[in-house]
């Protein structure tokens, strides 16, 4: 039997694009090798990965003004995100 299963990653917020696009590749390096050595343990054959999607979204990190309850703009952050289709076999089917 086939199966298909996602696998999501964010990242934290960053000071630039680029650290958190290497925060986030470094994430998805870790989890689909757990995910493939999983995989493999079990006896699961014949496994795809295609990108589902991928973002770069930046966050306005503000703190709150003394004399109210509104938020100061002070910085803003950069949060990377993918999704991950993961297809695979599961082992012991032919």
């Amino acid at each position: 039997m086939t199966k298909t299963q996602s696998l999501v990653v964010a990242t934290d917020g960053f000071h630039s694009i680029s650290e958190a696009m290497m925060a986030l590749q470094k994430m998805l390096d870790e989890s689909l090798a757990g995910t493939l050595s999983l995989l493999e343990e079990e006896g699961s054959r014949l496994w795809s990965i295609e990108s589902g999607t991928h973002a770069v979204t930046s966050v306005p990190a503000g703190i709150p003004t003394a004399s109210s309850q509104s938020v100061r703009p002070v910085a803003v952050q950069y949060v990377a995100s993918a999704v991950v289709l993961i297809t695979y076999q599961e082992g012991g089917s032919a």
